[in-house]
């Protein structure tokens, strides 16, 4: 099973770096969107995290709510239930609603 993910990270960095020097927030959006989703898969969190406040950044901007929205929720599940710390969910949660 593990073996289906060699090399996954690398191609993400590469399609990150690529959307990054395209300088197109949709598209950063997506590209930050797919590396912390790899990140999660390979079982790190906190790192999957640091790509997740970016996404929550690079869609705010760009005007896609929904995304940004959708990324705050997710990382306050994974504060809260992956990573042990009920109290950072919370906060983040009582944040996204004020």
């Amino acid at each position: 099973m593990a073996g289906r993910f060699d090399g996954l990270s690398a191609r993400a960095d590469v399609l990150l770096a690529r959307a990054r020097a395209l300088a197109h927030n949709p598209t950063l959006t997506r590209a930050l969107a797919v590396r912390w989703r790899v990140a999660a898969t390979a079982g790190k969190l906190d790192l999957a995290q640091v790509f997740m406040r970016e996404v929550t950044e690079v869609a705010a901007r760009s005007g896609n709510d929904d995304e940004a929205a959708k990324t705050w929720a997710l990382m306050a599940r994974f504060a809260a239930s992956f990573q042990g710390q009920p109290d950072e969910g919370k906060v983040m949660i009582a944040a996204a609603r004020s």
